[in-house]
């Protein structure tokens, strides 16, 4: 028989996860696993897992009933793969980039298709092209400037054979059929596409789509190349980076340029935000450790910044890692 207690380790301050795994069921077990525990042990709570805060609105309440979704976070162009999430999150440029390949894969782009899945707009004429269905693979690969841009750079005949229903189904297979190179590449041609797109619809503008793709090759490049320099920051102080990270690795270089620790540790969690969460938290956990105090936190999570700062108390998991 086992009591609540029982189910954490107060020592290490961690789920025991043998435990919970005997008292609940594998979901359950899971789910809870996956729930951060505060070192400051407060008392339980209920949260609404459908608001960042885990707050109730009425806002929070009418979406969710717009969607029509028991799960708003399932909105997805055709569901999403772990690898394709990593892919992502390892992918070689900036983090902008990365945002924008993972909205791209996580279905958050304003295209008509879902727009209209959010009862925004009614049809889903593309209104440069006039293809019948605007989807985000239409965006990125299929529409005027997008083509252009694809069919004027050497990728195009290694993609010739790529899935073409979604844009998941093609990043996945741009995953496992090219290289880390040829993705650098690829990435920011989709990235100029939507750029493109927004361009001539909203500002009505003329311009060269290769031109423009070459110029998010050219910025990308450069970023890898100026991502090998180390800038100065606060004297003495410690920086820790949780950009981009999904299996949770962290580097801690010093003012003027030496990597003086790096830190990896397995985390499994349901969202992104609370991946950088857990990650800011481990950070400042091992610089401390080695006598560290003064740091600089860079973090892609504006929400987990002002949490921090703002010494934000809420009823959501995220709230749990401070």
């Amino acid at each position: 028989v086992y009591v609540d207690t029982d189910l954490i380790d107060f020592i290490i301050g961690e789920w025991n996860a043998d435990v919970v795994r005997s008292v609940f069921s594998g979901t359950d077990a899971q789910i809870l696993l996956n729930m951060p525990l505060s070192r400051h042990w407060p008392s339980d709570n209920l949260y609404y897992s459908f608001a960042k805060n885990g707050e109730y609105s009425v806002k929070s309440g009418y979406w969710l009933a717009k969607l029509g979704s028991i799960d708003m976070n399932e909105e997805t162009e055709n569901g999403v793969s772990n690898t394709g999430w990593k892919g992502i999150w390892s992918l070689q440029g900036p983090s902008k980039l990365k945002f924008f390949v993972w909205k791209a894969y996580k279905g958050s782009l304003a295209v008509k298709e879902r727009l209209r899945h959010r009862h925004i707009v009614n049809d889903l004429v593309c209104p440069i092209c006039n293809a019948s269905n605007v989807t985000i693979f239409h965006a990125l690969f299929e529409c005027e400037a997008a083509f252009s841009i694809w069919q004027n750079h050497p990728l195009s005949s290694k993609i010739g054979q790529a899935p073409d229903s979604s844009f998941c189904e093609r990043w996945d297979w741009m995953l496992s059929n090219l290289s880390a190179h040829d993705l650098r590449f690829g990435a920011p041609l989709m990235w100029a596409a939507w750029s493109c797109r927004n361009k001539i619809y909203f500002e009505n503008a003329r311009l060269n789509p290769y031109y423009v793709a070459v110029g998010f090759v050219k910025m990308v490049e450069e970023h890898m190349t100026y991502a090998q320099r180390v800038f100065d920051r606060v004297p003495s102080a410690l920086s820790i980076d949780t950009a981009g990270q999904v299996s949770a690795s962290w580097s801690f270089p010093l003012a003027g340029g030496k990597l003086i620790l790096c830190a990896t540790k397995k985390t499994h969690v349901e969202s992104v935000e609370l991946a950088e969460a857990l990650a800011a938290r481990f950070g400042v956990q091992v610089v401390r450790r080695f006598g560290y105090t003064n740091i600089n936190l860079e973090c892609d999570a504006s929400n987990v910044v002002n949490a921090i700062k703002n010494h934000t108390r809420d009823f959501s998991p995220l709230f749990l890692v401070h």
